[in-house]
């Protein structure tokens, strides 16, 4: 069963640089992504919409969750 559609986010480490992952995920299940880590942004990892427990940096597992649409994201 796919995840539904919203703003996911995760934090990690990469390189031994806190990370922080966020993805899109469109109602069609398209995902866009990106990882910001040391002030540099990137392509995210891919999130496995039926796993997304299995998202890994650096070989390590990163905790994804989904954002509620009232929470309040603050920029870290």
């Amino acid at each position: 069963m796919a995840a539904p559609a919203g703003l996911y986010e995760g934090r990690g480490s990469l390189r031994g640089v806190a990370a922080r992952v966020g993805w899109i995920v469109e109602d069609d299940g398209t995902v866009t992504g990106v990882l910001t880590a040391g002030g540099e942004s990137s392509r995210a990892p891919a999130l496995d919409l039926d796993a997304p427990d299995a998202t890994t940096l650096d070989g390590r597992p990163v905790a994804v969750t989904a954002i509620a649409g009232d929470a309040t994201v603050v920029r870290r």
